[in-house]
Formats: C-alpha cells, structure tokens, sequence
C-alpha cells in the first residue's frame, strides 16, 4: 500500500510539473523607446528598431511582441465674433497621431488621438477675442503580437520602421454669429517595443556527495533491521 501510495505521488508530481511547463512565464528580455516632438502638425517621423535576433539571447525562440503609442498634444485656440455675439461655444483640442508598422500585419498600426475638450456658456460679444488658452492632452494606446506568422516577421538580425505622423485634431461649434478664429498645434509621440521569450526553469539542484552518503547509509541501516526483524 505504501508502495501504490508513491507511486501515485510519484505521477501527480510528474503531471504539475508538466503542466508548469505548458504555462511557462514570459521574460522581458529586449526594450526600444523612440519618440518625436514636440513639433508644429502636420509633421511625419520615422523610427527605426531591432529586430529580435534570438543569437542575442541564448537561441531562445520570441513568443509575444508588444508594440505601445504613447503622446501628448499643446492646443491654443482663440476666436472672435465678427457679425454678433456668440452665445455659448464649444471645442476639442489635440492633435492625431498614426503609428504605420513597416512589417507584420495591418492589425498592428496604432492611432490616438490626445486631446482635451472646454466650452463657455457665457456670451462673448462682437468684436471681444475670447481665448481658451493652452489645452493639454494625453493618450496612448497597445497591441500584442503572439502568432506565428507575425512573431516570424519580428525575427531577424536586421531592422525595421515605425513611420510616425501627427495631425491638428481640432472641433469648434459655436452657437450665434460668424466669427474669426486663431489656433496653435504642435503633439509629441513615443513608441515602445518589447520583446518576451519563455523564462528559462531555475536550475535543478544536485545534492552534495556527502548527502548522498548519509542517504545511502540511511537505506543500508533500514535494509538491515528489515532482516532481522
């Protein structure tokens, strides 16, 4: 019974082991930043990166990219009524910013659109400039490749490009008269990429000679009273 005991301990120690290996975490082994900005829109941009060269890291194979559009948008924005007043007037200030990935597929691309967005409620009159001032806004956005097909393109010893382009992202409505209009633009834009391999097991300890001894002494002295009993 003893025995029928092990072994089934045996064989449920086989299995969480196996079953840890099926679910191997994921080490971060390789980060690259590039940004632009701040810069007037309309402005383009592109970025060159690494491919991931698994010579780099031990032979390990690339199981997930990860690919992060972060930016910012400054937005001056200021009007005048020129017919009437304007009674009440609201907006959204920023920029639009596109990240084109040269490789993979199209799902990769990322678009944000930083802004922030101010209204008034009080009538500005004729001839009065109102300005809303500088409106700051943020924005980022990611996406993860994990199939074979793209983790294909990723790998390489060579590089590949981000082409980065930023728009003025400005809405104006007002409620009254026509009006004259002044604004500002300019964004900034960063991206990351981030490559992750399968974390290496930690290594298996091996007992010392001495231990082994005392072990195997251990099983002679049992193997001894078995007899005499």
């Amino acid at each position: 019974m003893k025995m029928a005991f092990a072994k089934k301990a045996l064989a449920a120690a086989v299995l969480t082991v196996a079953a840890t290996s099926a679910s191997a975490a994921l080490e971060l082994v390789q980060t690259q930043t590039g940004s632009h900005g701040y810069a007037a829109t309309i402005w383009t941009q592109t970025l060159s990166f690494d491919l991931f060269n698994p010579a780099n890291f031990d032979g390990r194979s690339l199981q997930r990219v990860e690919l992060e559009l972060t930016g910012s948008s400054r937005t001056t924005y200021s009007f005048t009524p020129t017919s009437s007043s304007i009674i009440a007037a609201d907006g959204k200030f920023g920029a639009l910013i596109n990240a084109d990935v040269t490789i993979g597929s199209n799902d990769l691309d990322i678009l944000i659109r930083p802004g922030k967005t101010d209204a008034i409620t009080a009538p500005v009159a004729q001839g009065t400039t109102y300005d809303f001032g500088l409106q700051e806004g943020s924005g980022a956005d990611s996406k993860q490749a994990t199939d074979a097909a793209n983790l294909a393109a990723f790998t390489g010893s060579s590089t590949f490009d981000v082409n980065l382009a930023s728009y003025a992202d400005i809405s104006f409505n007002a409620v009254g008269g026509n009006y004259t209009s002044e604004q500002t633009a300019e964004a900034l834009a960063q991206f990351t990429v981030k490559y992750y391999v399968e974390e290496l097991p930690p290594a298996a300890s091996v007992p010392a000679p001495a231990s082994l001894a005392l072990f195997g002494l251990g099983l002679l002295a049992m193997s001894r009273k078995r007899k005499a009993a």
